[in-house]
């Protein structure tokens, strides 16, 4: 793990596999070891074109501790296949268990460019008026790094591509070049494309992961308790066989529930789940029916879950508070806002959505 002078988070080196040749031939430089030529990673270079940080994560991801800033340190032998080379705190911070983790690695939208495409259009314009006036239009814009992607469909005309083709090979580098997109901010969302988007969304979560508030939560894995705790809660709820278990066993009326499964241990709800709950079998029509129904209540909350989690990131600090009209009690405890970084029992707020 990398840190600043002030002890803050830069990101997590790694090892990549190297799944790509046309990626890693274009940031290797030659280095000569006992005697022998060999090409190693040029980090200065994947530094300088951007390429260097990405996000790491696993699925099912649990807050900011399922994800890490990744600092690309180079590539892993080929023989390694796609095995990933992480820090030995990604076992804690991520709950591995060494059955196989599996981590996903999302990276900035980039394009590889093998042919000089910059120069080739030049030369094409010069003999095409038309095309002149687009290459023109691109310049002036300042949209340089466009004119080097393989092929631009509102401005490749067919006559340039079988021009192109028959004379490809006067344009070829001697080295493959990767190009980044990068997000203009000087134009609306649309106009700058799907993949500059997505590299700016890159950039944004490697930011919040190594702010003070990202790296916080990253470094409290949560290993989903509070949320196994939840879960059990509403199985007795929603089940009135395990409902009306739990107030005999208990001598609770039907208004005394909520408060004594709030005050229930998650051992014990845990034990009294699994002691009372009935093994469903996969051959009978209820079961299909139950799971059934419980993944459609779930599909039918997707988009409600996905507001709220990234309104939780979203309104912190912001002095963001409730109407007293609109004020509402859980528990006891008043809600008047949405924008504290801890709650009413002094947990983090993101702690507790994943």
């Amino acid at each position: 793990m990398v840190y600043d002078d002030n002890g803050k988070l830069v990101g997590a080196e790694c090892y990549l596999p190297a799944t790509s040749r046309r990626f890693f031939e274009a940031f290797t430089k030659k280095k000569t070891v006992n005697g022998q030529e060999i090409e190693i990673l040029d980090e200065e270079a994947l530094r300088k074109a951007g390429l260097n940080e990405a996000i790491g994560y696993r699925i099912p991801t649990e807050n900011k501790s399922s994800m890490l800033p990744i600092i690309i340190k180079g590539f892993a032998p080929q023989q390694n296949g796609s095995a990933i080379f992480l820090p030995a705190e990604i076992t804690v911070l991520s709950g591995s268990d060494f059955d196989v983790d599996k981590m996903f690695v999302m990276l900035s939208s980039f394009f590889v460019s093998e042919y000089r495409m910059a120069d080739a259009r030049r030369d094409f314009a010069k003999t095409n008026d038309m095309f002149r006036g687009l290459i023109s239009g691109l310049l002036k814009a300042g949209n340089i790094e466009a004119l080097e992607e393989d092929e631009l469909e509102d401005i490749d005309e067919e006559a340039f591509k079988k021009w192109f083709e028959k004379n490809k090979e006067n344009y070829r580098r001697s080295k493959p070049k990767i190009y980044k997109y990068q997000y203009d901010f000087s134009k609306s969302p649309k106009q700058n494309g799907r993949k500059a988007r997505n590299t700016m969304l890159v950039q944004i979560m490697y930011n919040i992961l190594t702010s003070q508030e990202g790296s916080e939560a990253m470094f409290n894995p949560q290993n989903f308790e509070d949320l196994k705790e939840a879960s059990k809660m509403m199985k007795i709820i929603k089940d009135p066989r395990l409902l009306n278990l739990y107030m005999e066993k208990n001598d609770l009326t039907i208004d005394e529930v909520g408060q004594a499964l709030w005050n229930t241990s998650k051992e014990e709800l845990i034990d009294f789940v699994k002691k009372n709950d009935v093994v469903r079998s996969p051959i009978y029509p209820q079961t299909f029916d139950y799971f059934h129904d419980q993944n459609m209540a779930g599909d039918a909350l997707l988009a409600m879950f996905a507001l709220q989690v990234s309104a939780a990131a979203k309104f912190q600090r912001a002095d963001i508070t409730i109407k007293p009209r609109h004020r509402f009690t859980i528990n006891g405890r008043e809600i008047k806002d949405v924008d504290r970084i801890m709650n009413g029992l002094g947990e983090h707020r993101l702690k507790n959505v994943s």
